[in-house]
């Protein structure tokens, strides 16, 4: 693991100076009404089960944490979604993000905490009055 203690990511004050990058393949994101569960066919519903099933998944979907780093990052995850993710003939946005300049910083850093699809629960990086954290990824 390589962290350079001189990287100015890693000043609190001023993360939200910097342009981070997130990619989607939503074209229109980011979307306060996002259903995760519209695209889903109903044999995708059968096999989740009941509605109460499908209804949890999407609570999950949204507690997910977003991710945001820099543009090399963004464009070196897209092989992983494709291969991991069935996103291979998806249109793939890249989005370049800003920080509210009042963000609240979680202190130092963590090892990167996703599983294997890349997702992390906001709420186990972020504590309450936290609204980023930062994670080394591998």
């Amino acid at each position: 693991m390589t962290v350079d203690p001189d990287d100015s990511a890693l000043d609190d004050d001023r993360v939200a100076q910097f342009c981070w990058f997130h990619t989607s393949t939503q074209q229109d994101w980011p979307t306060w009404d996002f259903d995760p569960a519209a695209d889903l066919t109903c044999e995708t519903r059968m096999m989740m089960g009941r509605d109460e099933w499908v209804a949890g998944w999407v609570d999950r979907q949204r507690a997910k944490a977003l991710h945001v780093g820099t543009y090399e990052r963004a464009v070196d995850d897209r092989p992983r979604r494709m291969r991991d993710q069935a996103d291979r003939g998806n249109q793939f946005c890249l989005y370049r993000v800003h920080l509210e300049p009042t963000v609240v910083v979680r202190e130092d850093w963590l090892v990167d905490l996703s599983d294997f699809v890349g997702d992390v629960v906001f709420d186990e990086v972020c504590p309450a009055s936290v609204d980023v954290s930062r994670c080394l990824n591998y």
